[in-house]
């Protein structure tokens, strides 16, 4: 399973939100996909990285493309963490 993503070499799920989605950036729909991962996110990774250069570099077996995609994820998990930290200060959950 992923985390959204495990960080594994079978993995290449990229998520944008544990609740929204996760994609499959070796598909080829994402070869000449030139928008950013998540155009909402505001991680280093989708500031600057388009699916089309993930998709590259996932299918090269390069090593950034796993380091990328574990970065932008663990930025993800922290906005959640941050989000539940935040709503058990406020008595929310």
């Amino acid at each position: 399973g992923t985390l959204p993503f495990s960080g594994t070499p079978k993995s290449q799920k990229i998520s944008s939100s544990p609740f929204n989605y996760e994609i499959d950036i070796t598909k080829s729909l994402y070869k000449n996909n030139f928008e950013k991962v998540d155009v909402d996110c505001e991680c280093y990774v989708c500031k600057n990285f388009t699916k089309s250069y993930l998709h590259h570099l996932f299918k090269q077996r390069e090593i950034l493309g796993y380091t990328l995609a574990t970065f932008h994820n663990l930025w993800v998990m922290e906005k959640l963490f941050e989000g539940i930290r935040e709503a058990i200060g406020k008595n929310l959950i």
